[in-house]
């Protein structure tokens, strides 16, 4: 569930950047105004940059040629890998997503994807608030009510007051450079503008990507051999009927 309060804003800062890291290429719309307050449609809104392109998807694995297929695709990860490398400018250097400050500079900003709130100042508290955030979110529902029975939320407040500590403690890198993500790719995105949604700033938890397999037919050649849990280098289980995958792992 999307946090409207700053999913607008959150949305015009990445575009912000993301031209800016892909300034060579114009596939990224400009912004002529946006609002967040409610007006005048009764909702957030941005006026943008009409950008040309081409819609491939119907037609995409029937007639679109394998090797065209292959550039597009190579195209496509030359692009995510030119954001990934970004550098990001010092006031956003959080964990989290993007605002502006009153200046109009880009800054770190709270997630746009409640109920996580953010930004962190690192990765360790990052993932401690999105803990901490679900179990807010667990004491809310009528369903779960807290997971208070049979034990378990005394268990889940034993991990979050010190399994998870030692979890990461052990897995996370001491330093970690944040970047921006782009983590909704798939082949309806193959040509045009990018669609810019739900931002994050995470190396461990979204790099490189998050690939949506939106086809029910073969991903052009991939085989899934084998899934490796970044920065830790673990192999994990897996299945090759995956609909959706994991973000934070690497499909290799």
């Amino acid at each position: 569930m999307f946090n409207h309060a700053v999913k607008v804003e959150n949305t015009v800062a990445m575009m912000q950047l993301t031209r800016q890291a892909l300034s060579g290429l114009g596939i990224v719309p400009r912004v002529f105004a946006w609002s967040e307050t409610g007006e005048p449609s009764g909702t957030g809104w941005i006026l943008e940059e009409y950008m040309p392109g081409v819609d491939i998807e119907s037609k995409y694995f029937t007639d679109v040629p394998r090797e065209a297929q292959r550039f597009v695709f190579s195209q496509m990860a030359t692009i995510l890998k030119a954001v990934q490398d970004f550098e990001l400018p010092p006031k956003a250097s959080g964990f989290g997503g993007l605002a502006f400050d009153d200046s109009g500079a880009v800054i770190s900003g709270p997630f746009a994807v409640e109920p996580y709130n953010g930004p962190y100042p690192d990765m360790d508290s990052m993932y401690k608030g999105m803990l901490q955030a679900q179990l807010v979110e667990a004491d809310r529902s009528r369903v779960a009510q807290g997971w208070k029975e049979d034990g378990l939320r005394d268990r889940l407040d034993a991990f979050a007051e010190r399994g998870l500590e030692n979890i990461l403690a052990r897995s996370l890198p001491e330093h970690v450079r944040p970047n921006l993500i782009i983590g909704d790719v798939d082949d309806t995105n193959a040509t045009g503008s990018f669609e810019f949604e739900a931002q994050a700033e995470s190396e461990a938890e979204f790099f490189p990507m998050s690939v949506r397999f939106a086809k029910t037919r073969p991903y052009v050649d991939v085989d899934v051999s084998s899934v490796t849990l970044l920065n830790m280098g673990q192999d994990v289980s897996f299945s090759k009927d995956i609909k959706s995958v994991a973000d934070g792992y690497l499909v290799v």
